[in-house]
Parts: structure tokens; sequence; C-alpha cells
């Protein structure tokens, strides 16, 4: 899993990548706990910080559609 955009080069998510490998989630909160697991190594540039929000978001949205839905 490697999010771009975020640093300047791609960003590995080791964390989001062992907790898939470990069990797929089924719920919206789980899915939202995955995507988001990575974000105690983040040092947002000022005024950046939003891009972080943005990010789990988009991963979200991409977890969601590459396991086909939760369920």
């Amino acid at each position: 899993m490697v999010l771009g955009s975020l640093a300047p080069t791609p960003l590995r998510l080791p964390e989001v990548e062992r907790r898939l490998v470990r069990r797929r989630p089924r719920t919206p909160a789980r899915l939202s706990a995955v995507a988001s697991c990575w974000l105690g190594r983040d040092h947002p540039l000022a005024n950046n910080e939003w891009k972080l929000d943005a990010s789990v978001g988009l991963l979200e949205r991409a977890l969601e559609r590459c396991l086909g839905g939760l369920g």
C-alpha cells in the first residue's frame, strides 16, 4: 500500500498492509481504523495537516472499492 503526494517520495504503509493481511475489515469502523493506523508516523509541514485527513478518507474509499464493499 503506497500513498503519493504526501511526501517527497511515495509513502509505503506497511502498517496498513499488515492489518489487511491479518484480517479483512468487515465494518466501516474497522475499515476506518485500518486506513488511519499509519498516522502516528506523520510529520506534516505547516498548513498541510489537512492532507492527512484527506489521505485517510481517500485510502478508506480505495480499500472499500478494492475489497468489494464490506460485509
